[in-house]
């Protein structure tokens, strides 16, 4: 990270934590370039913090929902023995 900041550690930090949300099978798959990817978007100095964080947080909340839904409607299916 070029402009490296307390505040730019910790935002790094909370989005790496945040990952560790999503199933174990898409962080293994996307979780190292979801990291560079966002690093990418803090280094750019054409983008603002102040429109950069709401799109990852609404990126998080759409995204986690929609890779556990598939996890949770096939526990679902099992617990019913569908």
């Amino acid at each position: 990270m070029t402009n490296a900041s307390p505040n730019s550690d910790r935002i790094e930090r909370f989005y790496a934590a945040s990952i560790c949300l999503y199933p174990a099978r898409f962080r293994e798959t996307h979780g190292s370039s979801m990291r560079q990817a966002f690093r990418d978007a803090l280094d750019d100095p054409t983008l603002s913090r102040r429109n950069l964080i709401p799109l990852v947080l609404r990126d998080l909340a759409l995204s986690l929902t929609k890779e556990h839904s598939p996890c949770c409607v096939t526990r679902l299916a099992v617990r019913l023995d569908l």
